[in-house]
């Protein structure tokens, strides 16, 4: 059998990835977050979820810079994390 090794595209700088790196993450965090009736066991699922969505990008992000190298490390110092003012660590 032949090993077909897979073709990644380009990193996505344009679109909803210019804002912010984590857009998804951010997008689920607050649709966490944003519902109008609390219990207590939704709010330890939500802290959970959110401590994730914070996170756990930062290891996808390790695959990202193995990848796609100084391209992405040019990226990063110039789009935000997950959100518009953070330090762009």
């Amino acid at each position: 059998m032949v090993r077909i090794r897979p073709i990644f595209p380009d990193i996505p700088i344009q679109g909803p990835f210019c804002p912010i790196r984590q857009l998804i993450y951010l997008a689920f965090a607050l649709t966490l977050w944003l519902v109008p009736v609390w219990t207590p066991d939704q709010l330890v699922l939500t802290v959970s979820y959110t401590a994730y969505c914070l996170f756990a990008p930062r290891f996808k992000e390790r695959c990202f810079t193995a990848r796609y190298g100084a391209k992405f490390d040019a990226f990063k110092t110039t789009v935000p994390y997950i959100s518009c003012h953070d330090d762009n660590s």
